[in-house]
């Protein structure tokens, strides 16, 4: 079984949304898939601790929305731990939302695989810094972090940072970055078959998120994000 604050958790999707308290500690000893969603009007800084014993397969959807500062610890902490994280983050009207990831692997034959998503709009900012640590001694690791940012106008700026920290050869990494606005030959082709210029937008985020929400549908994260995009 997991542990979740001390509490006892089955193995269905659980859904956390705007957590209380600032400092939010998990320990998971099995399978376990969870949503995390931290959209809120307040602008306190937030930090999560995950923390995965040996064998433990961790999924997670984490969605920031709006004026948001949040600190991500992963910590794999045992033989064949694994971690498939995903994050959106979202902002617009002047808003500020950062996202400070760090994964450490303290264990040989861990894996972290890392997918996130930045959507700006209307002079909003958006900050992804994100590190991989894998230490000398920690051998046969597999980490793989993809970060990109859309920008639904020229106002928006999204700044992202993937940094991967391997002191070991016998490690397999890979990462990727790419950030742009949305693409004018996917809207132009769109509209012309009949659509608008802002359903044509529509229909490229959603296809966007898709990726990364496919693992959790019906569990609600579609209306929560719909209410904060369109």
């Amino acid at each position: 079984m997991k542990v979740l604050n001390g509490q006892k958790m089955n193995k269905e999707i659980k859904i956390y949304k705007n957590l209380k308290n600032n400092d939010k500690n998990f320990v998971f000893e099995d399978n376990a898939k969870i949503i995390v969603i931290e959209n809120t009007k307040q602008n306190r800084k937030k930090h999560f601790t995950f923390n995965l014993i040996e064998n433990a397969v961790f999924e997670c959807l984490f969605i920031t929305i709006g004026n948001k500062s949040v600190d991500i610890v992963v910590n794999l902490n045992g033989s064949n731990s694994i971690i498939k994280l995903s994050t959106i983050s979202i902002s617009s009207s002047d808003e500020t939302n950062k996202i400070n990831l760090i994964v450490n692997h303290n264990f040989e034959y861990t894996t972290s695989i890392i997918n996130s998503l930045a959507l700006a709009s209307s002079n909003s900012v958006i900050n992804l810094d994100e590190t991989i640590k894998i230490n000398k001694n920690i051998e046969n690791t597999v980490t793989s972090l993809k970060e990109r940012g859309i920008l639904t106008n020229d106002t928006a700026s999204v700044i992202l940072k993937p940094i991967l920290l391997i002191d070991n050869y016998n490690t397999k990494a890979s990462h990727a970055s790419s950030c742009g606005l949305l693409d004018e030959d996917s809207l132009y082709y769109i509209m012309s078959r009949g659509y608008s210029f802002s359903e044509a937008k529509t229909i490229i985020i959603n296809s966007l998120l898709t990726n990364y929400i496919l693992p959790y549908k019906n569990c609600g994260v579609e209306e929560i994000i719909s209410k904060e995009i369109y």
